[in-house]
């Protein structure tokens, strides 16, 4: 069934709508403005949404409109439908994959998630990313894919929103196997054992000295990948043991990285562990 799309900057609970920009990403403040991590907060959002069993068809179906309004090309992510100027980093990435699971349990029906998958297995960064105006930056990119360059299929994961399918070391998550590896169980796509490795390595690691941010992005890493085999369950397990213990829940773990201790995310995740 469909539903008639509400305009996109209009969220189900009222008390997120200073919270929420013109894109219809959620913000860090009440100012509206948007912010570089919408993406990631609009995750946060559908968890809070979905463990609380507030999310209604309608809402998912604007949700995931405004994810797909972020799309410079299909799997390739900005910041907002405009940020063609930034490159886009990791979280974001892990924030749709995280809360599309969430949204959608199949992993088969993760359109946006496979999206993901595809374009950064796909994408061939062969060539030079010549937007870049810092000297020192540009010689770092021209030796890392000469080197790339000498492996072929190597300079592949390559997000680059600035100037797609070149290459720029700031959008190349190659040496990222725990994202890539999230990318693939969580569009229910095969991984490979050494990024299965890798990833259940980098989860295993956490700790009560880790901060904030790698808590919210594995936490983000473990819904996506649920359900993929007996193995990464248990991994997803402990993070969630280990996050409980150290923060209490997901709202608490956000109370320590909102510096706006009102922000209505922390209400909506208080008590969200799992």
């Amino acid at each position: 069934m469909t539903y008639p799309l509400l305009p996109i900057n209009t969220v189900l609970l009222p008390e997120f709508q200073p919270y929420s920009d013109q894109y219809g990403l959620i913000t860090d403040s009440a100012q509206g403005d948007p912010s570089g991590n919408g993406i990631l907060f609009t995750g946060h959002y559908v968890v809070g949404l979905v463990e609380k069993n507030l999310i209604n068809d309608q809402e998912k179906e604007r949700i995931l409109e405004v994810f797909e309004s972020c799309q410079r090309l299909p799997g390739l992510f900005m910041r907002n439908p405009v940020g063609q100027t930034n490159y886009e980093a990791h979280d974001d990435l892990i924030g749709i994959l995280g809360s599309e699971a969430k949204m959608i349990p199949n992993k088969k029906d993760r359109k946006l998630s496979q999206s993901i998958y595809n374009y950064g297995i796909s994408v061939n960064a062969d060539q030079l990313d010549q937007t870049e105006q810092d000297p020192s930056k540009q010689t770092q990119n021209q030796w890392v894919l000469r080197l790339l360059n000498l492996f072929p299929g190597r300079n592949r994961w390559v997000f680059n929103t600035k100037n797609p399918s070149t290459f720029h070391v700031n959008a190349w998550l190659g040496l990222r196997r725990e994202v890539i590896a999230t990318m693939a169980m969580g569009s229910g796509n095969e991984v490979s054992l050494f990024d299965w490795l890798y990833w259940a390595t980098s989860m295993m690691l956490l700790k009560d000295t880790s901060d904030n941010n790698a808590y919210i992005l594995a936490m983000h890493s473990c819904w996506a990948c649920e359900g993929y085999g007996l193995m990464t369950d248990w991994i997803v397990r402990h993070v969630q043991a280990k996050m409980k213990e150290k923060y209490g829940d997901f709202g608490k773990l956000l109370g320590t990285y909102y510096q706006d201790p009102n922000h209505p995310l922390i209400k909506l995740l208080d008590g969200v562990v799992v």
